[in-house]
């Protein structure tokens, strides 16, 4: 393992016998080395989101009113990165809530305030990055893909609402009326 870490590899595997009932059961166990993922290339992915979304939002006529569902799909999205915290969650399903009544009012700060609470929940969760045991392999590859979708959509979406707010040039911004 020290001498090429960032390969995966079985490092135990064995078979535990067991009473159950007063029946014998045999578990096998597999011990297996998983490499760190490669953070920057994740939060490089993130980021090309991001700024996607954002120009698009920013540049492209008549986009704006794709906001309340960009918004709506990052927080459905989001839920999937926050692991087992029942906090995060609560706050996953608020920031879903709020991204709804963004989608039936047509208010496109409201959808901005959803889409700004769940890139701070998916900011939040950088850890996904640091190691697979978090929520083993699988689990741990869903979490970092909907930290990067949750990341690059919400953010994109704040980041365009203030390109707008701020353009001098432009009177409507992103997250006026409908």
């Amino acid at each position: 393992m020290q001498a090429n870490p960032g390969v995966s590899r079985l490092v135990h595997s064995d078979t535990v016998e067991l009473q159950v009932d007063g029946r014998p059961v045999g578990v096998h166990v597999d011990v297996t080395w998983l490499p760190k993922p490669i953070k920057l290339v994740w939060l490089g992915s993130a980021a090309m989101l991001l700024a996607a979304v954002a120009a698009i939002l920013v540049l492209v006529p008549d986009t704006e009113r794709f906001v309340p569902t960009a918004a709506f799909a990052a927080a459905v999205t989001g839920v999937f990165g926050q692991g087992q915290s029942t906090t995060r969650l609560v706050l996953s399903a608020l920031a879903i809530a709020v991204a709804v009544a963004g989608l039936v009012t047509r208010r496109r700060m409201v959808s901005v305030a959803a889409a700004g609470l769940t890139g701070v929940l998916a900011a939040t969760r950088l850890e996904v990055f640091e190691h697979e045991l978090l929520a083993g392999f699988v689990g741990g590859r869903v979490e970092r893909v909907a930290v990067v979708l949750a990341l690059g959509i919400s953010l994109g979406i704040v980041a365009a609402a203030i390109v707008g707010a701020l353009s001098p040039s432009n009177p409507k911004v992103v997250g006026d009326g409908p």
